[in-house]
């Protein structure tokens, strides 16, 4: 017969293993939520435009680079660009840059873990990424009118942000409703990041364009209705574009901030 101290060594020992495969676990679906390009952030031209790195720090401390670029004529918006779960601030300056033609000043933010900069990304890492990419397009802004864009997984981010943020519009382009609800059932233990935009749809209070293209083949476009339907009626439009996929396309993002910009002048 095993003695005691056997059997809590045999415990102990099938503990260590469960909390390393709870650990394995988590770091392999953190994996498939952020997939960054580390590639560093440098001055780059997208579709003519001219972009700068833009560093900044966060309350806690950590610095972080995105991008910026001028409009082609003052006195226009402010927008904010959260990209989705790949790339970097390099992929938001290619969706992006059709906006600083018509005459959007551009705040490309980037994250923790993406485009060099230092860290990991978490949901708690990238929400204080995104204050901070915020406030300084309020100070660029200089009293203008502040557009937040998010896409994918940039989009339920910015639904976080949203709710706390003195922003003149939301857009939200493709976006996850509730991260969990697209990992399966048994792997949900493992998620720590779940990105829950529904439970703060209700609380975003400027006006609110939420577009999805119904081909979307990442996201579903029922996430889309979900958010929808999370939020009143007022100030909150709704549009599923047939036949668009879940890629940004620069000329269907042009006409969406067009309209935001035109809401917010109506409330």
């Amino acid at each position: 017969m095993m003695r005691p101290a056997g059997y809590a060594a045999l415990f102990a020992a099938g503990t260590f293993a469960v909390a390393l495969a709870y650990e394995g676990a988590v770091r392999y679906l953190r994996a498939q939520v952020f997939q960054p390009d580390p590639g560093p952030i440098t001055a780059v031209t997208r579709d003519g435009v001219a972009f700068s790195p833009l560093t900044l720090t966060r309350a806690d401390g950590t610095t972080v680079t995105g991008l910026q670029a001028t409009g082609s004529r003052p006195g226009k918006a402010v927008v904010v660009y959260l990209h989705g779960n790949g790339g970097s601030a390099l992929t938001g300056a290619h969706d992006a840059a059709i906006l600083a033609t018509v005459g959007y000043d551009l705040v490309i933010a980037d994250y923790a873990g993406y485009g060099g900069n230092p860290g990991s990304p978490s949901q708690s890492g990238l929400v204080a990424d995104a204050d901070a990419f915020l406030a300084r397009g309020h100070v660029i802004a200089e009293g203008r009118p502040l557009l937040l864009i998010g896409h994918s997984l940039g989009g339920a981010l910015a639904v976080l942000v949203a709710e706390d943020a003195p922003i003149a519009g939301l857009l939200t382009i493709g976006a996850v409703a509730r991260l969990s609800d697209l990992v399966p059932v048994l792997a949900r233990p493992f998620l720590r990041d779940r990105f829950d935009a529904l439970a703060s749809a209700s609380r975003v209070t400027a006006p609110w364009l939420i577009a999805h293209g119904e081909a979307d083949e990442v996201v579903p476009a029922s996430d889309a209705v979900r958010l929808a339907g999370a939020r009143a009626q007022s100030r909150r439009e709704l549009d599923i574009a047939t036949g668009l996929a879940h890629p940004v396309e620069p000329a269907s993002l042009l006409g969406l901030t067009e309209r935001l910009f035109a809401m917010r002048a109506r409330s």
